[in-house]
């Protein structure tokens, strides 16, 4: 990275973030997912694979549960400005209950045909907080 003068550029902190994102996005959500992987797996082993199929488990709210506590700690070990202080702390309150949510939807939640309607809604809010998350702490 180009320093000058003690500071770092604009370019090199977009990089950062690019770099945190891409990280987050290998990791974080793609080991999450694993539990899709798993399903499919099955499902090719047993010869019937279907979007309901892999959906109507409710693993998704494990894996919703997983992206935003992994989300949480990205905030958590950022070195957060003190202006943006307030919003990073509200955004990692509210994924921390997405995840909460999401965890106690998996165990409350029954088997139900609505259920794959549950698991997608459940899924957005996770993503969407976690992604929020990510972008607040990265290049920070």
């Amino acid at each position: 990275m180009a320093e000058t003068d003690g500071y770092i550029s604009v370019e090199d902190v977009s990089m950062l973030r690019v770099r945190r994102i891409v990280l987050w996005l290998f990791t974080g959500v793609l080991l999450a997912a694993f539990p899709i992987y798993t399903e499919i797996f099955r499902g090719l082993h047993s010869g019937h694979v279907s979007f309901d199929m892999i959906l109507s488990k409710g693993e998704q709210f494990v894996i919703g549960g997983a992206l935003t506590f992994g989300s949480v700690s990205e905030v958590l070990a950022a070195t957060i400005p003190r202006k943006e202080k307030n919003l990073a702390v509200s955004a990692a309150m509210f994924a921390l209950s997405v995840g909460v949510a999401n965890l106690l939807a998996y165990v409350f939640v029954p088997a139900t045909d609505n259920l794959v309607a549950v698991t997608i809604g459940f899924g957005a809010a996770a993503l969407i907080s976690s992604v929020v998350c990510v972008l607040m702490a990265a290049g920070r």
